[in-house]
């Protein structure tokens, strides 16, 4: 049924999966979760369901289910709390759960490593684990995890690598492999370039880059990011250029482009909006939506007006013609 859905064949899914779910199938609810979107519900009998509600549902039914903990840790909000049967659980929890029903779940140790304090620790099926041990955990499970990698990066000191599996890795390595590994951010390429002292190269794909080459790399996925404009200007000579996409720029412009504020879009503000933010955005929206209402109104006043007059001056001409 799930795969008919996503396919967009629902001829049948929409027969299946309810009859599914009045069984009170852990499957179906789970299942069902996955097909919802984090603000969307899909109606059961006259009830709606949001994903969330479908991942406790199926763990009510069978609390052994490691990927509807690990979805349901997901879709919580960081300080969030949910009550699943008689137990209440935050995020950090429901990773802890997954990962004591599927301990080779990569996905649930790294995001598990994210909620994690730099000195907090937590206990997986009675072993302790730090913020890195969980982003080790996950590289041993998937070696080609962009994100692990750089979270590691980040946790390491300069001067202390880190095993993972039976190979040890420095902070300068950690950011290679997170871009060997498909990093498309441009953060590992600028935090490679700061361990990186002049004259030095480093290989990545079978490709050398120089300090600036790297802060240059940032910039082409980037060209806001003004901590890699301000890089790149220190690192050339007063009267040297480099080329940024298709334009040339001087020291003095990368760090003046380093100053200048990014315009930053509608979509992203909206979604790092405060509650505060929201309240004044919904007041200043219906206030022009009343505006324009009132402007609206004044047109097809004038409008009447106009006809009414129309409407006289045809009638005084009519009398008088009579």
């Amino acid at each position: 049924s799930v795969g008919q859905y996503r396919a967009g064949d629902c001829g049948n899914c929409h027969v299946h999966l309810p009859a599914m779910l009045r069984q009170g199938r852990g499957y179906a609810w789970f299942n069902l979760g996955l097909l919802q979107t984090r603000t969307g519900s899909a109606k059961v009998g006259t009830e709606e369901f949001t994903g969330l509600a479908c991942f406790v549902r199926a763990l009510i039914v069978d609390p052994t289910n490691s990927g509807a903990w690990y979805n349901l840790g997901i879709r919580l909000a960081p300080l969030g709390m949910v009550d699943v049967g008689v137990v209440t659980c935050n995020q950090q929890q429901c990773f802890v759960k997954s990962l004591e029903f599927d301990p080779t779940n990569a996905l649930a140790w790294y995001n598990l490593g994210t909620t994690l304090a730099p000195d907090e620790t937590v206990t997986v099926c009675d072993d302790i684990y730090s913020r890195q041990q969980c982003f080790v955990k996950a590289l041993e499970i998937d070696h080609n995890f962009s994100n692990a990698w750089f979270n590691l990066a980040l946790l390491q000191s300069p001067t202390t690598p880190v095993m993972v599996g039976a190979v040890t890795y420095n902070r300068k390595q950690c950011y290679v492999k997170a871009l060997e590994a498909g990093s498309i951010k441009p953060a590992p390429w600028l935090n490679l370039g700061t361990l990186l002292v002049p004259g030095e190269f480093v290989g990545v794909r079978d490709e050398m880059y120089t300090r600036q080459q790297c802060f240059v790399r940032a910039l082409e996925i980037d060209p806001t990011y003004s901590i890699a404009w301000h890089n790149l200007g220190t690192t050339l000579a007063p009267h040297e250029q480099v080329q940024v996409g298709t334009d040339m720029y001087t020291s003095e412009q990368c760090i003046q482009r380093s100053k200048t504020p990014a315009a930053v879009s509608y979509t992203h503000l909206r979604a790092h909006e405060t509650p505060e933010h929201l309240v004044c955005r919904l007041l200043l929206e219906k206030k022009k939506k009343i505006t324009k209402i009132n402007e609206k109104s004044n047109v097809h006043h004038q409008q009447f007006i106009y006809v009414k007059k129309y409407i006289y001056d045809v009638m005084r001409l009519d009398s008088k013609s009579r």
